[in-house]
């Protein structure tokens, strides 16, 4: 049996994917109450605490250690404004991580976050961590879809182990589309009007599109439009409200289920009846099929 623990929580997107993969999920921490509350509500023993003030010593170590600093200074819309720096809180999150990599030294090691978080002086604490405990590790940007996942997300993934070689990556798989995904759940969209200003910069003679409205700075708005043929744009937190697909002529609304697809949360996953919780768990995880795909063949080594 091969455990997982995970540190900043969400909702368990990589604890649905361990599981998925046979790993069994050991403890998992996450600050937000209602998140940890829908995690917990899916099977994982997640526990509402502060990462910053857990003592490693005091739990019991996995197999597979993981975890998803929150970094939102790190953000693509940061750097389209010439980026922000490091914040305190974020250095001392990295810290902490690295406190528990030394403590636990953990089989195996996984993070994720924005690429550009391999520029924080957080990331070189873990990295550091990784070196003085001998692990073997690497990191590069994951486009998501490349590994089945219905949505070109790009994150910078870490994977570490200890004892052994590191794996390769699996093969880059055929990209699903995002009609693909979501097309049986169609029928259940509401229907909805697009502002006039959408519609004047919206591509002509597309029948069918995905829209997302992306803020890209104070000054200027934008959208995303994705043909049926190909993955969705990355689904986020602040986009997961204003997402619509234009199919002749109508408009519609994807559910919260629909956006979970996006991200390959199966369908058995509880979403919160609260909608705001369940953008967040959605828009914040890691893609479960992702961590699935990568975590695997790690588990055994």
């Amino acid at each position: 049996m091969t455990t997982i623990a995970t540190l900043l929580s969400g909702g368990e997107c990589v604890g649905v994917g361990a599981r998925e993969a046979g790993l069994t999920h050991l403890w998992g921490f996450e600050i937000e109450n209602d998140i940890a509350q829908v995690a917990r509500d899916n099977g994982f023993n997640v526990i509402t605490a502060d990462v910053m003030e857990l003592d490693p010593t005091a739990l019991e170590v996995p197999d597979v250690l993981h975890a998803s600093p929150v970094c939102k200074r790190a953000s693509l819309i940061n750097n389209d404004k010439g980026g922000k720096k490091e914040a305190l809180e974020d250095t001392a999150m990295g810290g902490k991580i690295a406190q528990f990599i030394d403590v636990m030294v953990p089989r195996v090691f996984t993070l994720e976050n924005v690429y550009f978080y391999r520029n924080f002086e957080a990331f070189q604490i873990i990295i550091s961590a990784l070196n003085r405990n001998g692990y073997m590790y690497h990191f590069e940007n994951v486009n998501s879809a490349d590994f089945g996942v219905p949505q070109t997300r790009e994150r910078l993934i870490l994977r570490a182990v200890k004892n052994s070689l590191l794996s390769s990556f699996p093969p880059i798989q055929r990209w699903v589309s995002w009609m693909e995904a979501i097309e049986d759940l169609m029928p259940s969209f509401e229907l909805w009007k697009l502002a006039d200003w959408q519609k004047k910069i919206l591509p002509p003679s597309k029948p069918v599109l995905l829209i997302g409205n992306n803020q890209g700075g104070d000054e200027r708005i934008r959208l995303s439009c994705v043909t049926p043929d190909k993955p969705s744009f990355t689904i986020t937190v602040s986009n997961a409200a204003k997402n619509r697909i234009l199919i002749n002529g109508k408009v519609l609304r994807p559910t919260i289920r629909a956006l979970a697809r996006l991200q390959s949360l199966p369908d058995s996953y509880r979403l919160p009846d609260n909608k705001e919780t369940a953008r967040k768990i959605v828009g914040n995880g890691v893609p479960a099929l992702l961590y699935q795909k990568i975590i695997k063949p790690l588990a055994g080594s």
